[in-house]
């Protein structure tokens, strides 16, 4: 989550009063996700929580917890995410910035036209993607937000070790571009955006 859209609630109280939300109700699905302030020092952190009572298990929180960890491992994101104090939640980083979804909604020339430096941290973040010799399942666009200087994961599904650099570059040229070309309104621009992959999911 970070300047991205969402259902307002604001000034809302958690019940321990430890936390205050600023924006409810951003999950879709099962999990329901706010952008929280903890009153002790202000500090803007993410909420992650069941919709549902007893709709996942307890599992689900440690693989929340283990898939930030996998992120800090391949140098694609900084997130952490820790158990929040009712023991039924995750607590995790806040990373302001713009979404790569909300960024190629309003530049649909984003593949097509100059260097940009949300496209420069792009490439890299790319390069990242491929080194880790894993796939990583969900990297649509509103999952990666930019924050000034790089491109950060901010959620994603499960990660995959491939057997080759080749098979991680495969998966990612195919996947991107599926995921990406949802925020795209022309074919000229997809197709742009093929090119992109292949020049540079290398």
């Amino acid at each position: 989550m970070s300047k991205h859209k969402h259902r307002h609630k604001h000034g809302s109280k958690h019940k321990n009063n430890s936390f205050e939300i600023v924006y409810e109700d951003c999950g879709t699905g099962r999990t329901l996700i706010s952008l929280v302030r903890r009153k002790s020092d202000g500090k803007l952190l993410i909420w992650k929580r069941e919709r549902y009572k007893g709709s996942r298990s307890k599992n689900f929180y440690k693989t929340d917890i283990k898939k930030t960890k996998m992120w800090r491992k391949f140098g694609i994101s900084i997130v952490k995410a820790w158990l929040h104090p009712d023991k039924k939640s995750v607590l995790r980083t806040y990373i302001a910035g713009h979404t790569l979804a909300e960024v190629l909604e309003n530049n649909q020339e984003f593949f097509s036209g100059g260097e940009t430096e949300y496209r420069t941290a792009l490439i890299a973040f790319i390069k990242l993607l491929i080194d880790s010799r894993h796939y990583i399942h969900d990297m649509k666009g509103a999952n990666l937000v930019f924050d000034g200087e790089r491109w950060q994961v901010i959620d994603s599904g499960k990660a995959y070790k491939q057997k080759s650099r080749s098979d991680t570059i495969h998966e990612y040229r195919e996947n991107l571009r599926e995921k990406w070309s949802r925020n795209l309104r022309s074919q000229n621009e997809i197709n742009y955006l093929e090119s992109f992959l292949n020049e540079y999911c290398i």
